[in-house]
C-alpha cells in the first residue's frame, strides 16, 4: 500500500453541493485508504481546527504511518485561489497533537495545490486567470464541458483535469421508502434546485407546465427548493390563475435520505436549466429510476442521452457584455435556452406513456450507478494524484 496524506479544504457537514461532493470524495478516498486531513471553514471563510476523516488512534490512521501531506485541495464559495499557507496552518492548530510527531512544513516544493472550482457560463471571470496560472498547479474540473471554460479562458489545458461527480449507490437507487408529500394527484413531475436564479430555469418550467396542464388532471408540479430565497409569492401568483394546475412547494433545508425519498416519491425529474457545471441532481434523479427532461446542452450530454433521458432542444444565448453579476469575465458569457414548446411536448409526453418513462429511468438507474459513481471520482482522483502529483511510482 502506498502512503497517502492529503489535506482537503472545504465544508463536509452541510447538504449543499459543494459540502455533498466534498464528503463524498473524501469518504470514497478513506475507503481506498488515503488519509484525508478536512480543514472546515467557519462562517466567515476562515479555516477551523481540522479534523481526519481516519480517527487518530485508530488502527487504520497509524497504519498508515507518520508523514507530511503531498496535496492540499480547496472546494469552496467564494473562491480563493491564493497560495494555502501550510506552514502556519500546521504550526498553529491546536490538534498538532492529533497527527503524532508530524513536523511543521517549511517548503512548498512537495505539496501540490489543486483547486476544485466550477464555473458554468462559458468564460471565466478575469480576476481568477492570473491567481490559478501563478498559485495553483492543477484544476480539477467537474466536467468537459467546465475544462472547456478554463482553456477558452487562458488557462493551460494541461493544468485542468476532469473528475466529474458521482452518486453514492447506497443512498440513491430505484426502490427507496417514498415521501409523503401534500398532494392527492398520482403523477407528480419534480424540480430541485435554487428556484430564484434564473440559471436554473424554473421559470421556463412554470409557464410550460401551466400552459400544457389543467387543475383537474392528475398531475402535479412539486418544487423542492433552498439557498437563493423563498419564492412562495411568485407560485401563488401562478396558483391564482383559473385552471391552474396543482404546485408543491417546498422550501427547506434536506438530508440525503430525505432527497432520496423525495426523488422516489415523484414520477418524474424535469430539470430545464441554462446553466449548469455537472447537474448533480439529474443524475441522483437517475440513479432513483427517475425519467428526467433535461436541456439538451453543457456538462449533462456527458451523463444523458437520448436513450436514457428526454433531452430538451436549446439555442446558445449570449449575454449582452462580458460579465456575470458582478464578476467580469475573460469574453462574453453564454447559455443556454431550453425551447418552451418543446418543454411542453415532453412534459405531455412523459405523462402521457408513463410506460416508456418508466423504461427510460430503468435505463438511467443503470447507467448512473455503473458508470457515475463516487468511487470512480474517487479513482481519478487517485490517478492524478499519483502520476501527477505525488510521483509515488
Amino acid at each position: 500500500m502506498e502512503k497517502m496524506d492529503i489535506i482537503w479544504d472545504g465544508d463536509v457537514a452541510s447538504n449543499h453541493s459543494y459540502a455533498i461532493v466534498n464528503r463524498e470524495i473524501v469518504q470514497a478516498l478513506s475507503c481506498q485508504r488515503v488519509r484525508v486531513n478536512i480543514w472546515g471553514r467557519d462562517r466567515e471563510g476562515r479555516l477551523i481546527v481540522p479534523r481526519t476523516s481516519y480517527p487518530p488512534g485508530s488502527r487504520e490512521y497509524h497504519a498508515l504511518g507518520d508523514f507530511l501531506p503531498r496535496a492540499y485541495v480547496r472546494h469552496i464559495w467564494p473562491p480563493d485561489f491564493s497560495r494555502p499557507d501550510l506552514p502556519a496552518a500546521y504550526s498553529d492548530t491546536k490538534s498538532l497533537a492529533a497527527y503524532g510527531s508530524m513536523r511543521a512544513l517549511t517548503t512548498y516544493d512537495d505539496v501540490k495545490f489543486v483547486v476544485i472550482q466550477p464555473w458554468e457560463y462559458g468564460y471565466l471571470p478575469v480576476n481568477w486567470v492570473d491567481p490559478i496560472k501563478e498559485n495553483v498547479d492543477e484544476i480539477w474540473a467537474y466536467s468537459e464541458f467546465v475544462k472547456e471554460t478554463y482553456v477558452r479562458s487562458g488557462v493551460d489545458t494541461n493544468k485542468v483535469h476532469v473528475i466529474g461527480c458521482g452518486v453514492n449507490p447506497v443512498n440513491f437507487h430505484p426502490g427507496i421508502q417514498p415521501m409523503v408529500l401534500p398532494t392527492a394527484k398520482h403523477f407528480r413531475f419534480l424540480f430541485v434546485g435554487g428556484a430564484a436564479t434564473s440559471r436554473k430555469g424554473l421559470d421556463v418550467l412554470l409557464s410550460a407546465f401551466t400552459a400544457e396542464f389543467r387543475r383537474d388532471e392528475d398531475v402535479a408540479l412539486v418544487i423542492k427548493d433552498w439557498f437563493y430565497g423563498n419564492i412562495e409569492r411568485q407560485i401563488e401568483e401562478f396558483r391564482r390563475r383559473p385552471d391552474c394546475p396543482e404546485i408543491v412547494y417546498i422550501y427547506r433545508d434536506f438530508s440525503l435520505s430525505e432527497m432520496a425519498a423525495l426523488y422516489s416519491s415523484c414520477q418524474a425529474y424535469v430539470h430545464p436549466f441554462r446553466a449548469e457545471g455537472f447537474g448533480l441532481t439529474v443524475l441522483e434523479a437517475m440513479a432513483c429510476g427517475l425519467p428526467v427532461i433535461v436541456t439538451d446542452y453543457g456538462p449533462v450530454r456527458e451523463f444523458c442521452n437520448p436513450a436514457n433521458s428526454y433531452l430538451i432542444r436549446s439555442r446558445s444565448i449570449h449575454f449582452p457584455e462580458a460579465r456575470v453579476g458582478e464578476w467580469v469575465t475573460c469574453g462574453i458569457p453564454f447559455w443556454a435556452e431550453p425551447n418552451s414548446e418543446h418543454l411542453r411536448e415532453l412534459l405531455r409526453r412523459v405523462f402521457t406513456d408513463q410506460e416508456e418513462g418508466k423504461e427510460k429511468g430503468a435505463r438511467a438507474a443503470r447507467d448512473a450507478l455503473s458508470g457515475w459513481t463516487w468511487e470512480k471520482v474517487a479513482s481519478r482522483v487517485m490517478s492524478r494524484l499519483k502520476a501527477n502529483l505525488l510521483h509515488l511510482i
